[in-house]
């Protein structure tokens, strides 16, 4: 009887069980902020960025990812002046802020399958100096799939 019972409640939760299948993302060396969202304002300035995946061009329903992303830190002090060789100074961006925002928009159709979505990204730093320092990422997501 206790078999039976654990059998039907399996059997039920796979009806209402949903997988999720997020969009791959092969250039995440040139854009880390797209899979942790810790990395937002890291680098102590702002960048947008535009990302284009195809695979199997020329096959109908091959997959097809784009994305566009925005962050930076906030709170920042302005800009630092870093010596160069030959008596140059270079203008580096201060990493003073410990708040970092972004988010991006994406569209990912493999298939019939098209799921459209944006996620808003904060991330928070904590420690005495920068260099050592832990960075508390959270993200907001919102997916359409048709």
């Amino acid at each position: 009887m206790k078999r039976a019972v654990y059998i039907l409640l399996f059997l039920l939760a796979c009806n209402f069980a949903s997988g999720q299948q997020l969009p791959i993302f092969s250039q995440y060396l040139y854009n880390k902020f797209l899979i942790n969202p810790a990395v937002a304002g890291s680098d102590g300035y702002t960048s947008f960025n535009l990302t284009a995946r195809e695979q199997w061009v020329g096959y109908y329903g091959a997959p097809q990812t784009f994305s566009f992303s925005g962050q930076g830190r906030i709170l920042k002090r302005g800009l630092k002046f870093k010596h160069a060789g030959g008596g140059r100074q270079i203008y580096r961006p201060k990493s003073d802020g410990r708040v970092g925002l972004g988010g991006f928009v994406f569209s990912d159709k493999n298939g019939i399958v098209q799921r459209t979505g944006f996620q808003f990204r904060i991330h928070i730093t904590c420690g005495f100096e920068i260099r050592h320092s832990y960075r508390w990422g959270w993200l907001l997501q919102a997916i359409t799939s048709k």
